[in-house]
């Protein structure tokens, strides 16, 4: 569907926040480096994600109310 008719079928405030998702919110894939370098990742994205969460925990620059478990 293009961005014309999905204007043309919606409310006037949702084509623009779509919009706005879709080119900020991009999921890259590795496949091509693994394939072509051998490129392996040290962590799944979850697991790094955490490492981060936990990183901004224990120097005080995300307050949480309990421990993450």
């Amino acid at each position: 569907m293009s961005w014309t008719r999905f204007r043309e079928q919606t409310t006037a405030e949702h084509p623009d926040v779509s919009r706005s998702h879709l080119e900020r919110s991009q999921v890259f894939s590795i496949d091509k480096a693994r394939a072509r370098l051998g490129y392996a990742p040290r962590c799944e994205p979850e697991a790094a994600i955490l490492e981060s969460v936990r990183w901004l925990i224990e120097h005080d620059r995300l307050p949480v109310r309990a421990p993450l478990v």
